[in-house]
């Protein structure tokens, strides 16, 4: 056996151990972080959020192609993604946890608990198409509304960074593509804009920019 030979098979033994974690942090532990720090740094708005948010999206699960995961684990992980980078913002942490309920769940925006600002947010947010309306001129019109709005675009682009984050665990080559091509059309816009509009996010967003670039950048490697 070569030397090659002997390399690839103790690469091909080492990966048949490899397991795949599309949930990288428990939700209860998620949750009682964001819990903590909402009372910690005083966000009345995110505390009412956290509970909210799990009960509408209840037994919800994500797509994924490797184990059940419950939606919930999703707005959670945005929560907690802000709070890392030390955003104590409540508008943001709470929109950050409603963002999905008027898009996946019975949920209406003027009845969530929460201020204007966040109910603002979550409504630019929420993806809708209007009848008879081609997808992409929906997408197109779907970001030009959260255009100049750094919250809105603050939450698509945690938003984006997550789903791009777990994309392998199930998105096809189609699905796949397809997020890469609309992330670089629409989201990368984004950063420049929140900077401006948000001077105190500037380094967030950087850290944002810095893991999804790179997702994507190696996954279009991959499928080259």
């Amino acid at each position: 056996m070569s030397l090659l030979d002997d390399i690839k098979a103790h690469r091909e033994k080492e990966q048949a151990h490899w397991t795949q974690k599309c949930k990288v942090f428990d939700e209860a532990v998620m949750k009682e972080t964001i819990k903590r720090n909402a009372k910690e740094q005083n966000l009345p708005q995110t505390m009412k959020a956290v509970e909210f948010a799990r009960i509408l999206h209840g037994t919800q699960k994500r797509s994924t192609d490797v184990e059940e995961v419950a939606y919930i684990n999703h707005p959670y992980t945005l929560a907690c993604h802000a709070l890392a980078m030390k955003i104590y913002d409540d508008d943001l942490i709470a929109s950050l946890l409603l963002h999905d309920v008027a898009e996946d769940c019975i949920a209406d925006v003027p009845d969530l608990p929460a201020g204007d600002k966040v109910k603002h947010t979550v409504d630019l947010v929420t993806f809708t198409r209007e009848e008879g309306e081609l997808k992409a001129a929906a997408k197109k019109r779907y970001y030009e509304r959260m255009d100049g709005d750094a919250y809105a675009m603050m939450v698509k682009i945690l938003d984006r960074c997550n789903n791009i984050s777990c994309m392998a665990f199930g998105f096809d080559k189609v699905k796949t593509v397809s997020y890469i091509i609309e992330t670089e059309k629409y989201i990368y816009p984004m950063y420049d804009k929140i900077k401006e509009l948000k001077p105190e996010w500037t380094e967030a967003v950087w850290l944002i920019e810095y893991q999804t670039v790179s997702v994507v950048e190696s996954a279009k490697r991959y499928i080259r």
